[in-house]
């Protein structure tokens, strides 16, 4: 069994349910070994004019951003190589500007469980290893993403929030894991709400039911 790559797909609309066809993906050479999360709370900091002390007044929270590093190896050593500069060039046209939507796409983050709806925040690009004629060999895509959420993710969360509660979405039809995703923090939660709510399977879906969602604690 093959392993699965992280796979980056770009749309010119917001992913929701049911998520679109793309219009263009990149696949990373090897996946990260490692990723940073940046969770950035949000106060207001404005202090009166000869005020001695300030309280810190909460504002909200901006969304999380995820740093990866996406290795592309050239010299073959790793028993397969890309062409490192169109490797590059593929990375920028499904992440940077689109001139068709005047805008950056709409991003899908696919790896593993982690389904991640994301605008691409910033990038660098750090080449180290060079052909004689000054073509790279090897090259390091440091990228930062941007959690975006569909107004689908955003009503799970509202419903969660006001009563524990999720119904599918304008009759989409809703994947267990996708909910645990969203309401819970984790995919594995899928068969907790599974059980919760008499489901036969937890690869069930909901289409228009309100689901009901368990206490983590």
């Amino acid at each position: 069994m093959s392993l699965l790559k992280m796979t980056i797909l770009s749309f010119t609309e917001p992913a929701d349910l049911p998520i679109p066809i793309p219009v263009n993906l990149y696949m990373c050479m090897f996946n990260p070994e490692s990723y940073k999360i940046e969770n950035d709370i949000q106060y207001n900091d404005e202090q009166s004019i000869g005020e001695e002390s300030w309280s810190p007044v909460y504002k909200g929270i901006a969304p999380r951003k995820f740093t990866f590093d996406f290795l592309i190896d050239g010299t073959g050593a790793a028993g397969s190589k890309r062409e490192v500069f169109l490797d590059v060039m593929g990375f920028k046209s499904a992440v940077d500007f689109n001139p068709l939507i005047n805008r950056t796409p709409y991003l899908l983050l696919m790896w593993g469980t982690m389904i991640l709806n994301c605008v691409i925040d910033s990038y660098s690009i750090n080449y180290t290893l060079f052909r004689p004629d000054g073509t790279p060999l090897r090259a390091t895509i440091s990228a930062t993403f941007m959690e975006f959420k569909s107004d689908t993710f955003k009503a799970v969360e509202n419903a969660v929030t006001a009563g524990g509660l999720i119904t599918s979405i304008a009759g989409a039809a809703v994947n267990l894991t996708t909910i645990a995703t969203e309401s819970m923090g984790s995919p594995d939660f899928h068969i907790d709400i599974a059980k919760a709510n008499d489901m036969d399977s937890p690869r069930a879906s909901t289409t228009g039911n309100p689901v009901s969602i368990p206490p983590t604690g």
